[in-house]
């Protein structure tokens, strides 16, 4: 229980960047994911010096990671005073700066999945944490991996709502400044191609509303629902352990430490686990029974999160709908830049000409329908999701689930369809 060395803040120190626990912290090394998945770029560098493509991103992922600890590795007094964090969140960041490194699987995993640019993947970054003996033993391959596919549903659950609010940013979204509708006139050359710009951002809205809905909703049940009570319960679990080889030690220097608590703290952990948890035959030998509750805790987590073989088919449908919010962002995106960009192209003689203008209405009708097709595979995705949601639910093997049912399907909207 050692408060900068032991088990616990080394756990912790991992988690702080596997859970993205403190979003403010850790947004360089996100911007840094983003910006690679956005680009469409592929990390192994097909067909041209993969290794040197690799070798890339490593660098620029390691090194956006120490820009997130920069100026926080350091003392606990110095952290806390110069950072504002808590000395707990100083002494994870001074860890992960001794210990944590990101690499890519050598799998042939990438940050894109496929040609298609809305269906990104994260699955390819791998966390490596090099504890100090023994505790290497509880980081094996096995947990580290476990991270690492936590991390990458976090990042991509992050990146779906990041292109959710970057559309925000599109011309057609702005149409209120008198200024800069002037200048959409002036780009389109009618006021009513303008009109028509404003119907297509009037139907986005809506399923603008219900994305980001979903995505709210989905983080919250990730991090408040799934992460937050399985790290609290293991957390408990290896006090509890702790306190038992404290009792344990002729030189003990507990005593300050209430029995009553401890002992009652201890019976409601093989309570909430409904196994047989003998602490005092894992206190003659603790590591591994360290190992397992580390492992059984992050075997919950994934459980939780779809993550697991069984579970598959239900992530799958999860990423459908987070691809959605992706093709929503491209489709829009896609639509302002073949409206309103202004191309030349170079003449025989050497002149530059300007291309013929786009045809608007046929832009917008095609747009219409892109975003029309995406709003009826989303809300057929959620349907087909809260079936999912509500066959666990009444079948009593995942509580968890009923709040984030009850959440998604907020007054029956989905139901009533």
């Amino acid at each position: 229980q050692n408060e900068s060395q032991g088990l616990l803040a080394h756990i912790a120190a991992v988690q702080f960047v596997a859970f993205l626990q403190r979003s403010d912290v850790l947004e360089p090394l996100v911007t840094c994911c983003f910006r690679r998945a956005q680009a469409g770029t592929d990390p192994y560098g097909r067909g041209e010096n993969p290794a040197s493509h690799t070798s890339s991103l490593v660098v620029d992922l390691n090194a956006a990671l120490m820009e997130c600890l920069d100026g926080n590795v350091g003392t606990k007094t110095r952290s806390a005073r110069h950072t504002g964090v808590s000395p707990s969140v100083a002494i994870e960041q001074t860890l992960c700066g001794k210990h944590l490194l990101l690499a890519l699987s050598t799998d042939g995993a990438s940050f894109s999945k496929s040609t298609t640019r809305s269906v990104v993947s994260f699955q390819a970054l791998r966390l490596k944490y090099a504890a100090p003996p023994p505790l290497d033993y509880v980081f094996g391959p096995q947990a580290m991996q476990s991270y690492s596919s936590i991390m990458a549903l976090l990042l991509h659950v992050k990146f779906a709502a990041c292109m959710l609010r970057d559309i925000e940013n599109l011309p057609i979204f702005r149409l209120s400044n008198r200024h800069r509708r002037q200048w959409l006139v002036e780009a389109l050359g009618s006021g009513k191609q303008v009109v028509a710009l404003e119907s297509v951002a009037r139907r986005s809205d809506l399923l603008r509303a219900e994305l980001g809905h979903f995505l709210r909703c989905f983080e919250w049940y990730l991090q408040m629902d799934v992460i937050a009570p399985n790290v609290a319960m293991l957390r408990k679990q290896i006090r509890a352990l702790a306190r038992t080889l404290a009792k344990g030690e002729p030189h003990n220097n507990q005593g300050d430490v209430d029995d009553e608590e401890a002992e009652g703290e201890e019976g409601s952990i093989g309570d909430e686990e409904g196994a047989d948890m003998d602490l005092a035959a894992w206190a003659q030998d603790p590591l591994p029974a360290l190992h397992r509750l580390h492992a059984e805790g992050l075997q919950r987590i994934l459980q939780q999160s779809f993550l697991t073989h069984e579970l598959r088919s239900v992530l799958d449908d999860c990423e459908h709908l987070l691809a959605l919010a992706m093709e929503l962002r491209y489709c829009l995106a896609e639509l302002v830049e073949n409206c309103l960009s202004i191309e030349v192209e170079e003449a025989e003689d050497g002149t530059d000409t300007p291309r013929p203008p786009p045809d608007i209405k046929r832009e917008i009708a095609s747009a219409n329908a892109a975003i029309s097709r995406i709003h009826r595979d989303f809300r057929s995705g959620m349907r087909y999701f809260l079936q999912v949601l509500s066959f666990s639910v009444s079948h009593g093997t995942a509580p968890e689930l009923l709040r984030l049912h009850l959440h998604l399907n907020f007054n029956n909207f989905y139901s009533d369809m």
